[in-house]
This record gives structure tokens, sequence and C-alpha cells, in this order.
């Protein structure tokens, strides 16, 4: 499964210039994201595979929005010694992942 990922060629993914905001962010302007306002929740866990949600806000134009938040639920698998990206997802609204995820420490 992880070698179906679009984190296996993730140069070509990104060359097709996704929209990885979601619109959020308009075509050209400077973001990143910042786990600092962040939360995680653990949909589930086994020795091999775990999925995890996380939410984050948008840094855009070098300042930390005060309301822009995102969310994904990443699933990874144990493979060849390390865990592997198999998939990533919207599974959970921003309020809901907010109302029931732990707070990051710190923050990157």
């Amino acid at each position: 499964m992880a070698s179906e990922s679009f984190t296996s060629d993730l140069p070509k993914y990104l060359a097709a210039e996704p929209d990885l905001s979601g619109g959020i962010v308009a075509k050209g302007t400077e973001y990143n994201m910042n786990t600092v306002p962040g939360v995680w929740f653990v949909e589930s866990a086994s020795d091999d595979e775990i999925v995890v949600s996380i939410g984050s806000g948008f840094v855009v134009d070098g300042s930390l929005s005060p309301s822009l938040r995102s969310t994904i639920t990443v699933s990874l698998e144990w493979s060849d010694g390390g865990w592997v990206v198999s998939g990533a997802e919207g599974t959970r609204t921003v309020s809901d992942l907010y109302e029931i995820g732990t707070t990051f420490t710190g923050g990157c």
C-alpha cells in the first residue's frame, strides 16, 4: 500500500502544483503550516499501522493567522524497519479535531 502513496514520487506530485491549502490561501501567496496552535489525535494504532489526525495553523506571508486552521489524517505503515506514509486525507472538520485533539507542546 505504501508504494502507491503520493509520497512515493513527491517531486512529481508537487510539480503538478496541487492546491495544498484547499483554496484557503490565494494562489501564489507564500504560506506554510505551524503546529504552535495545533492538535493531534490518534485515530487507530497497531504494531504495524497508525492513523493520526493533525491540526495546524496557517502562516501566511510570515504571520501566523489567528483563525485559519487545517486538518489532515495521515496513515503510516511499518515497512522495512521504518514508518512510511501510506495515505493522507481530510477526515475530520477543524472544529471536531480541535475539540478532541491533544495540544502540541512546542510546535514547529
